[in-house]
């Protein structure tokens, strides 16, 4: 299969069936099958949890990280984006680290561009609200190359 032509629907990685909402969250699915198959990671599960901000009454009220990952033992939230990360993505994950200073998010970007741009401010910004930030587009094997 194509894997960097698809942009989003449903489709089955492993054994799991979902509606992927885009091309970069499938590639990222079947980036983590291939580290659940490897043993590297335990299990992963796409959308599973929603988080909520009971005491928000406006704006951003909830969270729904792209992936859970159990990684020895240990559950780890992985958001994905690729080309674009609004400021209320932003919000979320600050939100997230005073609600549910507990939970470990990682977010994973298709491409952090050199040049300085909205989409790189709010990267800069969400830095100190996850655990760690990857550059997906370093790993080439799994986007068609």
């Amino acid at each position: 299969m194509e894997w960097k032509n698809l942009k989003s629907g449903w489709l089955t990685i492993g054994s799991k069936r979902y509606f992927y909402r885009s091309g970069f969250e499938i590639r990222w699915a079947v980036y983590l099958q291939f580290l659940k198959e490897a043993g590297a990671i335990q299990e992963w599960h796409y959308e599973p949890d929603t988080f909520f901000f009971g005491k928000i009454k406006s704006g951003v009220r909830q969270y729904k990280p792209d992936f859970r990952i159990i990684e020895g033992g240990e559950t780890i939230y992985h958001e994905c984006k690729s080309g674009y990360m609004a400021q209320k993505a932003v919000t979320k994950l600050r939100r997230m680290s005073i609600y549910y200073p507990d939970e470990k998010i990682v977010l994973v970007v298709d491409k952090v561009p050199k040049k300085y741009n909205k989409f790189k401010a709010n990267i800069d910004k969400a830095r100190k609200y996850v655990i760690r930030i990857l550059e997906a587009n370093t790993i080439s094997w799994f986007k068609g190359k």
